[in-house]
């Protein structure tokens, strides 16, 4: 393991173990790559001096940043003072507290059912669209199943399929597409254990296409 670029004495991680991609630096004088390509030599950082050179969006209050801190040699983010005054709010008082969880859980119902609905109008064909479009990548997805007690059922082909082409629609979705195209599936057999640890047939699906989205007029 190497030493850390900022004291130069403790033995470090690399950097990208420590945010990733949204490592953002303070100390502009260090040279560090969050994530170095095959050619740049990796930068590595030891937990005491992580919170001294790095920095990162709070996920809840993106406009809010929180510093590194160090906690048993691993960096960790602590929350931005604006989490931190709602949670001191809500230990405060118990009924808003529970009228959160509620409203947290109609959000989180209302957001499920919004993509369900999305993922259903996805159109999947191994043909071309209906209508003009534009393209705005390749997707692949992948679908299974298997038997959990062998003796008493046998894999679903159907559960399989259906697996793998709900995965295309919902990648379209995420994608910002309305249908993926030129679809090409296949599939295979495998081994796999149940519960009992006996081991059964599985089967395996494997999707590919082209994602595009609908041109207007």
């Amino acid at each position: 393991m190497a030493n850390c670029v900022k004291c130069g004495t403790t033995p470090g991680m690399l950097a990208f173990n420590y945010a990733g991609h949204t490592l953002q630096l303070v100390d502009k004088g260090l040279q560090i790559e969050p994530s170095p390509l095959p050619w740049q030599k990796p930068t590595f950082l030891c937990a005491d001096c992580v919170p001294k050179v790095a920095r990162a969006t709070c996920k809840t209050h993106p406009s809010e940043t929180v510093e590194f801190s160090a906690s048993g040699g691993v960096a960790q983010t602590r929350k931005c003072s604006l989490c931190q005054a709602e949670k001191d709010a809500l230990a405060a008082d118990p009924a808003l507290a529970r009228a959160k969880a509620e409203a947290d859980r109609a959000k989180s119902e209302a957001e499920a059912a919004s993509l369900k609905a999305a993922i259903s109008k996805v159109i999947v064909t191994t043909g071309p669209a209906p209508w003009p479009h534009e393209i705005l990548g390749v997707t692949s997805s992948s679908g299974g199943d298997a038997p959990i007690l062998g003796f008493l059922m046998t894999a679903s082909r159907d559960s399989a399929f259906q697996k793998a082409e709900t995965q295309l629609r919902a990648n379209a979705v995420q994608m910002g597409g309305n249908a993926v195209i030129h679809c090409f599936v296949e599939h295979r057999i495998a081994i796999a254990k149940d519960l009992v640890g006996s081991t059964n047939q599985a089967i395996e699906f494997f999707g590919y296409g082209t994602v595009v989205r609908r041109i207007e007029g």
